[in-house]
């Protein structure tokens, strides 16, 4: 491979990196959507979704993976098994309170 070809390929495989919410803004992000549940602006699926994944902080393609198979409420636990292929070998963990309020 010359120098020039392997130029190529590191410019195309740049990182994407996606917008991060900071500390000091989630509070408000929180208030928002309490604020679209109350008001009914948005589906209440898909506000369930963005909690869960603050409280778990699982990345958007696990929570739309998951299978209830996967989850034990009263042990609070969610179990992402090496073999799904999802994030790391044996992923998961134990839920907060708050995971089973809603």
């Amino acid at each position: 491979m010359r120098l020039a070809d392997a130029r190529k390929v590191i410019a195309a495989t740049r990182v994407t990196r996606y917008h991060h919410i900071s500390w000091v803004e989630l509070p408000e992000l929180l208030e928002m959507i309490d604020r679209f549940e109350r008001q009914r602006l948005a589906e209440r699926s898909s506000l369930i979704a963005l909690r869960l994944m603050m409280l778990t902080l699982v990345r958007p393609s696990e929570l739309r993976e998951d299978r209830w198979s996967e989850v034990d409420i009263k042990g609070r636990q969610w179990i992402i098994p090496a073999e799904s292929g999802r994030s790391h070998p044996d992923a998961g963990g134990g839920q907060n309170r708050q995971c089973g309020d809603r």
